[in-house]
Order: structure tokens, then C-alpha cells, then sequence
């Protein structure tokens, strides 16, 4: 059964790949071949927290885990959630993306920790429920705007090195 889901998944991915950007020849090509030039932006510190942008780090609070950690210990790991979602509801909007566009831009390089995808380290590869929330948000917003997007999934820090624990 595995095995025929992972081909639906692969060939449904090649069908829909089809509209994706190509190299040819050093330079983007869209499938209709017209050169696209990619004028973007990191929206860094929304899906992905970015302690130095904070200036937590000189705070005691070294990256995403320990600043989430610190938010369940004193309010649970249900109000964490709800903290960060009204955080992340607030932090980028469709308004953002419209300021972005006004720039000339086009896209937008999303940076997120894998844990906005899963519900906890004990259960490895266990999707919450509302998994792609995020993710399918910050989707709609850039295609209403006819805007490109780069994933960048990664661990909770970044600063040359990538954290070992809790993770």
C-alpha cells in the first residue's frame, strides 16, 4: 500500500511539476520558456524564529526551542500554540505581500521549523492536525499576488550551527 501511495505522490508530482521553474542554460526559464528574473525576500522571524532579530539571544533565549519551552512552562503547550498562532497571524499579512510586490518584487523565501508541521519530537513524523495551515496561508497569500515562494525548512537555530537538543 505504501508503495503505491509513494508513486501516486511521485507521478502526481511530475503532472503538477510542470508549471515549476527550470535552469537552462544559467538563466530561470519558466514552461513557457520566457526568462524569469527573481526579485525577492526573506520573510525570516514569522514561520521561524530568529532570535537575533529579536535581540533575544542576549536575553537568555537562544532559539526558537528555548523561547517555545519557555511559553509551555508557564502557560502549556496548548496556550504556547495559541500565543504563536495570534504571533503568526499578526507578524506577516497580506498587506506585507502587496508592500513586497510594490517594491518589484516577486518572491519571497520562507524560512519554517519542521515543528509548524509536527506535534511533537515523541511522536516523530506525526503531523498535527492543522499541519499545512501555515504553510497553505502563506500560499494563498503570494498567489493572489502572482508572487513566487521558496521553502526553507530547517532546525530551530541558526547561527553557524544547528542545535542538537530538544530537537
Amino acid at each position: 500500500m505504501k508503495t503505491i501511495l509513494y508513486i501516486i505522490i511521485v507521478v502526481l508530482g511530475i503532472l503538477n511539476g510542470q508549471d515549476l521553474l527550470r535552469l537552462e542554460n544559467g538563466k530561470i526559464q519558466s514552461h513557457e520558456d520566457q526568462i524569469v528574473n527573481l526579485k525577492g525576500c526573506n520573510l525570516g522571524n514569522w514561520l521561524q524564529l530568529e532570535m537575533w532579530m529579536f535581540s533575544y539571544a542576549d536575553k537568555g533565549y537562544a532559539d526558537q526551542y528555548e523561547f517555545i519551552k519557555t511559553l509551555e512552562d508557564r502557560f502549556g503547550r496548548q496556550d504556547a500554540e495559541d500565543l504563536m498562532d495570534i504571533y503568526r497571524t499578526n507578524w506577516i499579512q497580506g498587506s506585507d505581500f502587496d508592500i513586497i510586490k510594490s517594491f518589484g518584487m516577486n518572491t519571497v523565501r520562507l524560512p519554517f521549523d519542521y515543528k509548524l508541521l509536527m506535534g511533537s519530537d515523541s511522536e516523530p513524523f506525526s503531523l498535527k492536525k492543522d499541519a499545512w495551515e501555515w504553510l497553505d496561508h502563506t500560499i494563498k497569500m503570494a498567489k493572489e499576488r502572482d508572487f513566487g515562494y521558496a521553502w526553507c525548512a530547517r532546525k530551530a537555530k541558526w547561527n553557524g550551527s544547528q542545535r542538537q537538543s530538544g530537537i
